[in-house]
């Protein structure tokens, strides 16, 4: 169990202003940040992987308090959504001498951080906000990054300089572009990949697993989105690529296509011709039809096979209409290129 020390003090003077409402102490230790959430929360519900820290503080919290305590690997045994998510996370680099879950973040130390991150939205309010702490030793950049590409945005509430590190306090919050999203209908959105210009991200809409595709904030490109929805529409109607489900601008929801991509079929060294035979075919069918997919004498990425073998093409941003496709000529330089390494 990890006890009180100066980053838990800085994060407390923190939570003691904005606590609010329905409060989740992620990690909660010691029970400290619970403690200073519960004066001014409605109900704190304070969880932690380690079964003594949980067994520690229900002993030392009164029966009637406002307090819930439960064991619980990150989000595992949680349920609803909250005002304010705190977590103190263990964040330094991974050390092998030293075997400590109160610690270790992970080998470069954000690991844990980043997996927190892809859940806690999914726990917060419209209007709610995650308190983070982190060291220098985290790598600020990274964890800059992540909340970048998980559609969130922060503010730096509180830093401390103690000894070797600096401490920050992040407040954390959706993003407009995912508020959005969420406001279409998409829930349970984590983060799958990003691109130059594109963020893409999984969901659910209407019961069904969906990929969402939005623009990439770090990106200059305009229109690349609207681009894709339209190029997905027109391929739909010949029955290739994965389903569109709708367009708002810079957001494009479609059907996940589940499987594997083909790069790591071909790894495997498995037999492909069958796959080859139907990519083929969605070839001439494209070249038909006057649109130039691109990337097809490298489309290790681009095609998705599913446990019955089904082909899918994906990412259409790149795709345009031309007097003379050659999305066959440059799939059969793939296959004579991948036969060659055989």
């Amino acid at each position: 169990m990890y006890h009180p020390a100066e980053d838990s003090h800085l994060l407390a003077k923190v939570v003691e202003k904005r606590a609010r409402g329905l409060v989740l102490d992620m990690g909660t230790g010691s029970g400290i940040q619970a403690e200073i959430a519960a004066a001014k929360a409605v109900k704190v519900v304070a969880v932690d992987i380690n079964k003594h820290a949980v067994d520690e503080f229900r002993k030392k919290t009164a029966i009637n308090s406002n307090i819930e305590i439960r064991q619980s690997d990150l989000f595992s045994a949680v349920d609803g959504k909250f005002d304010l998510i705190i977590f103190n996370p263990p964040y330094l680099p991974n050390d092998k001498r030293i075997k400590d879950v109160a610690l270790d973040g992970g080998r470069k130390g954000h690991e844990l951080i980043a997996r927190f991150l892809q859940d806690a939205p999914n726990h917060l309010k419209d209007d709610g906000e995650i308190l983070l702490l982190f060291s220098s030793h985290t790598g600020k950049e990274r964890i800059d990054r992540i909340i970048l590409e998980y559609s969130l945005i922060s503010e730096t509430l509180a830093e401390q300089r103690i000894f070797f590190e600096n401490l920050y306090v992040y407040s954390i919050r959706k993003s407009s572009l995912r508020k959005r999203i969420e406001s279409l209908g998409v829930c349970n959105m984590k983060f799958l990949a990003r691109g130059q210009r594109g963020l893409i991200f999984t969901g659910i809409y209407h019961g069904k697993k969906v990929a969402i595709k939005c623009k990439n904030p770090l990106s200059k490109a305009v229109g690349k989105i609207a681009h894709e929805a339209e190029m997905l529409k027109k391929v739909n109607s010949a029955g290739i690529g994965p389903k569109f489900i709708l367009y708002e601008p810079d957001i494009l929801v479609y059907e996940f296509a589940e499987g594997v991509i083909i790069k790591d079929l071909i790894k495997q060294k498995r037999n492909v011709s069958k796959i080859f035979e139907e990519v083929m075919r969605q070839m001439e069918i494209l070249d038909g039809m006057g649109i130039t997919k691109q990337e097809m004498t490298n489309p290790y990425k681009h095609i998705i096979i599913s446990n019955e073998g089904k082909a899918t093409l994906i990412d259409f941003e790149r795709a345009r209409f031309t007097k003379k496709p050659h999305n066959v000529s440059q799939f059969k330089e793939f296959i004579k290129k991948t036969e060659g390494r055989k």
